[in-house]
């Protein structure tokens, strides 16, 4: 199981380091949305309770990361819409 969760963990947060990528650059915002309310719900899905510490800790900052981008990203799609309604 630590084998499965650290894999999935190194997966998580190679998208999660894509998504950073993409929001700098402002580019396919829309996926990246996408990509991290994935990443949000496949961290949420790992038993953390049964996972050595430095897992746990890695899961759960993974976790926060995806939320704060995802929030970014959220608004960077709003301001970019509003710029092209021409508000």
């Amino acid at each position: 199981m630590d084998k499965d969760a650290e894999k999935l963990l190194e997966r998580l947060a190679k998208d999660l380091k894509f998504c950073e990528e993409s929001l700098k650059r402002e580019a396919r915002i829309d996926l990246v949305i996408n990509v991290l309310d994935e990443i949000m719900l496949r961290v949420d899905e790992i038993d953390v309770e049964g996972l050595p510490t430095h897992l746990k800790s890695r899961a759960e900052e993974i976790a926060s990361h995806a939320r704060i981008l995802f929030h970014r990203a959220v608004a960077l799609s709003e301001l970019k819409e509003r710029e092209a309604m021409g508000e």
